[in-house]
């Protein structure tokens, strides 16, 4: 619900109640979003199989544009497993 401060002509909107939409997660807040631990989040990094991220100060910090090319990323890869698992051997 919106706050207005004041009624008549030029009612003031409250922008403190408005939601507001990350831009960038931190790793904790990438790992929530996604459903998968600090650790494996690591041990993706590790295996250059993880989202790219972006240092901001002494932040790390995973932009939604990354994270949502590393979902696809991650939806590609899973579909090249199943197409080789579904072929015949010779």
């Amino acid at each position: 619900m919106i706050k207005c401060g004041k009624v008549g002509r030029n009612p003031r909107v409250d922008l403190k109640s408005l939601p507001i939409e990350p831009k960038a997660y931190s790793i904790k807040q990438f790992c929530e979003a996604h459903s998968i631990s600090v650790d494996t989040y690591f041990r993706m990094q590790r295996a250059a199989s993880g989202p790219v991220r972006m240092k901001v100060g002494a932040r790390t910090l995973i932009s939604v544009e990354a994270a949502a090319a590393w979902r696809r990323e991650r939806e590609m890869a899973g579909r090249r497993a199943q197409h080789t698992a579904s072929r015949p051997s010779a």
